[in-house]
């Protein structure tokens, strides 16, 4: 059985001067953004740690504690969102990507929002969301790997 390869050599013949395959993109965009997110999510993290732990503790009939552990909740919640999206940059995989450029598009919104109703805390989140949105598009995962 003679097999033959699209050049008329055997498939495993690779032709003296032909280039090497393309090496993987090493862009370090989506590095980048993944780690902005992971400095983003912990104090959210702490923070909603923290309040969870306070709400908790204040009694059982306090409108307040309740108050105080449902935002616990949401902070830490948007936070462990906020690591996992990071560590998926940081990884450079797609699902990272996506969860980053949804995450920072979100926050970019809420940002714009508050720029309008003149917050005080707009001139960090604005810049930083911008950027990770900015970094997270343009950044390039790695390609797909058998049996992720």
């Amino acid at each position: 059985m003679n097999q033959v390869g699209p050049n008329g050599m055997p498939p495993s013949y690779v032709a003296y001067g032909t280039p090497p395959a393309a090496p993987e993109p090493r862009t370090g965009l989506l590095l980048a953004a993944g780690i902005i997110a992971i400095v983003e999510a912990v104090p959210l993290l702490l923070i909603g740690a923290l309040a969870l732990l306070l709400g908790v503790g204040s009694g059982d009939d306090n409108i307040f504690g309740d108050l105080v552990t449902a935002a616990g909740a949401t902070l830490a919640g948007l936070g462990a969102a906020w690591l996992v999206a990071g560590i998926g940059g940081v990884l450079r995989r797609q699902w990272g990507r996506v969860l980053l450029i949804v995450g920072n598009s979100l926050a970019l919104l809420s940002s714009l929002r508050g720029l309008f109703d003149r917050a005080n805390g707009v001139v960090i989140t604005l810049p930083l969301a911008a950027v990770g949105l900015g970094l997270a598009i343009f950044g390039q995962p790695r390609r797909a790997r058998s049996g992720y």
